[in-house]
């Protein structure tokens, strides 16, 4: 008798082992599917089954932040900040996340909150030449023109082929009556193959314009 009840107690651990394993290969499921439609562009019904993913407590920082893009692919930029946020909470060091967080931040002219997000990324990473570059544009906003011209120089420095923080650096240079530089730096971003460099040129850099 007693080893029938023994047998018994046995089998309902295993059973309830098999259910949560079950459990667990599902929610696997729905985050896979659910990074399938997301790299599929499928963004509506990706959100869905992140939205679920989450719910299971699946890969909750990555949920979070492919949530976010696909409400940014959708214009739901305010509620893809949320997300964003949510997933640096869960983890501080996700660059990407912290980096797409200053972009959205500079969409809605949240200047400040965008330095912040970059400079986070910039901690993490001193040599991305995006991060850097964003940051400069965040700061050219908020009328911090030097500071914008260290940015852009880092972000030359780890890309040299950055045609829009040449072209930034140029439109900084303006600003502070550097305008020889300036020119220099639009013809760069020109050789560099930024189509509206021309402009620039134009306008500020006739021969006859430049000073000496």
């Amino acid at each position: 008798m007693k080893n029938t009840k023994f047998i018994y107690i046995l089998t309902v651990i295993y059973f309830f082992a098999i259910s949560c394993n079950n459990d667990e290969t599902k929610d696997t499921k729905i985050f896979r599917k659910a990074i399938e439609l997301y790299d599929k562009e499928e963004y509506k019904k990706a959100m869905t089954l992140f939205s679920m993913a989450i719910d299971k407590g699946q890969n909750l920082d990555t949920s979070y932040y492919k949530r976010a893009n696909s409400k940014i692919y959708t214009g739901d930029t305010l509620n893809a900040i949320k997300d964003l946020e949510k997933a640096v909470e869960i983890n501080p060091k996700y660059i990407k996340a912290h980096f797409n967080l200053g972009a959205m931040h500079y969409d809605i002219s949240n200047y400040q909150e965008s330095i912040d997000a970059y400079a986070k990324v910039i901690e993490l990473d001193s040599t991305d030449s995006r991060a850097y570059y964003g940051r400069a544009a965040s700061r050219n906003l908020l009328y911090d023109y030097m500071g914008a011209v260290d940015d852009c120089m880092n972000s030359i420095k780890y890309d040299e082929k950055n045609a829009l923080a040449y072209l930034l650096r140029g439109i900084l240079y303006l600003q502070i009556r550097r305008k020889d530089d300036a020119c220099m730096d639009f013809r760069k971003a020109k050789e560099l193959k930024y189509e509206d460099a021309d402009k620039y040129i134009d306008e500020f850099c006739q021969e006859e314009n430049i000073s000496i």
